[in-house]
């Protein structure tokens, strides 16, 4: 049986995510998805109040991420669809569960490639824009009362952003029993980008500044850094979120085969990257028997030997434990580390490290946070950004013989030998010396 060639589209990602200078806001609210391996972009802007809101965002987040990798949908767009739906429900069942929860919800705005087409989504004022020939086109229109006189056309965008009323957003996931999201098809050109942003990158940017600084650098995640320095020298009053994603120039075609994708890093590192538009459900071309799962198991082998360390670690998430966010109480929130280990050991790997990116940002000598941290990334497969987060702890704290255990997983599965030797030495060196553990 001959072959399918399926198309591969080359993308290259830049991200910023930080809570702001405002002393008013001392908890980032915001959440991401960046998942090039199933052409799933999002940005999230939680409202509610204390961590109220922050929930809201990292539920949407894991919510939208487990349906899209999941589903056997056909048509991107219901899928879309369907995963903004099953968000919005869990968001409504997590405050009708907890009162301190009741008024949370959040924005959502998405990017989703697959079967050669780009679908945009979006509930409230995060945006999409399009970056095309030095121009910031809006691909998408906010959720406000303004953003409606925009669409009858009654208001250009321009006067609804010089506007001073009305700002407040109309629609939000988790706001009522069901969301209506604005969901539309577009075509990605070789050479754009395309920036999603929450209302903190652009309430302090010009449409024209927006696309200066996105077109002008070289690289996305250099146009996301800039887009915050600029943003905090203008004062950061909102926690900010922007995701720069570069089309290639060129979209070629490869043979399908069992490996469907490569998995990335998801910190804001600059990465090139190929994301397998074909189908999430189509079936493997040699096989023809089962469904391809998106879920793998990651076995980890250092030096050809290397058992998995402290259990096991598998891309992607498991299904979303509403039970295990309700625990998350004041008492918690004392301790950072610790609801956020309870998420890890849950499955909920993406909710907690996005709590440990707070716990460091709040606290950059926190070693047991970056070593949580990286256990998070590794068990997503976030190979190279583990290895940062703990030799970031290492460096803090030389004394944690499992922090170089789990330093050389991650460097062996990213294909770094000599490093994931070294890391084995000097685990074999603390043990040795019988030092204390961050997990004991």
């Amino acid at each position: 049986m001959a072959e399918r060639s399926n198309p591969i589209m080359e993308l290259t990602a830049g991200l910023v995510c930080d809570r702001g200078l405002n002393p008013k806001r001392p908890v980032n609210q915001d959440s991401y998805l960046l998942l090039p391996e199933y052409g799933l972009f999002g940005v999230f802007d939680g409202v509610g109040g204390q961590r109220a809101g922050e929930v809201a965002s990292q539920t949407a987040a894991e919510t939208i991420q487990e349906t899209v990798t999941h589903s056997t949908l056909p048509s991107a767009q219901d899928l879309i669809r369907s995963a903004l739906q099953f968000a919005n429900r869990d968001i409504v069942e997590l405050a009708e569960s907890e009162p301190s929860y009741k008024t949370m919800a959040t924005t959502a705005a998405l990017l989703f490639v697959r079967n050669g087409d780009a679908v945009v989504a979006h509930v409230g004022d995060s945006r999409v824009y399009r970056i095309r020939d030095g121009r910031a086109i809006r691909e998408t229109i906010d959720h406000t009362e303004n953003g409606d006189l925009v669409r009858s056309g009654a208001m250009t965008a321009r006067q609804a952003d010089d506007s001073a009323d009305n700002h407040m957003i109309n629609r939000a996931l988790g706001a009522g029993p069901t969301v209506e999201a604005e969901i539309k098809a577009i075509r990605l050109n070789g050479g754009e980008r395309l920036l999603l942003c929450t209302d903190g990158i652009y309430r302090h940017l010009e449409d024209d500044e927006i696309a200066k600084i996105v077109s002008n650098n070289a690289e996305p995640q250099a146009a996301a850094d800039e887009l915050k320095q600029v943003v905090c020298e203008r004062g950061a009053e909102d926690n900010l979120t922007a995701l720069v994603i570069q089309v290639g120039e060129t979209v070629r075609t490869a043979a399908s085969s069992k490996r469907r994708s490569r998995a990335v890093d998801t910190m804001p590192a600059n990465k090139r990257i190929q994301v397998d538009i074909t189908r999430a459900e189509s079936r493997d071309s040699a096989g023809g028997g089962d469904e391809v799962r998106p879920r793998k198991r990651i076995w980890l082998y250092i030096l050809g030997a290397l058992v998995l360390i402290s259990g096991s670690f598998y891309a992607g998430l498991r299904a979303s434990d509403l039970a295990a966010r309700k625990k998350l109480s004041a008492e918690d929130a004392a301790n950072p580390i610790k609801p956020a280990r309870r998420l890890l050991e849950q499955g909920q790997a993406l909710a907690a490290e996005a709590a440990l990116k707070r716990v460091v940002e709040n606290d950059p000598k926190n070693s047991e946070g970056f070593y949580w941290m990286g256990r998070a990334q590794l068990q997503q497969g976030q190979f190279e950004a583990a290895a940062r987060s703990f030799e970031a702890s290492i460096n803090l704290k030389a004394d944690f013989p499992d922090a170089y255990a789990q330093a050389a997983a991650a460097y062996s599965a990213d294909g770094k030998r000599d490093k994931a030797e070294l890391m084995l030495r000097r685990y074999s060196d603390a043990v040795q010396k019988r030092l204390p553990s961050p997990t004991q």
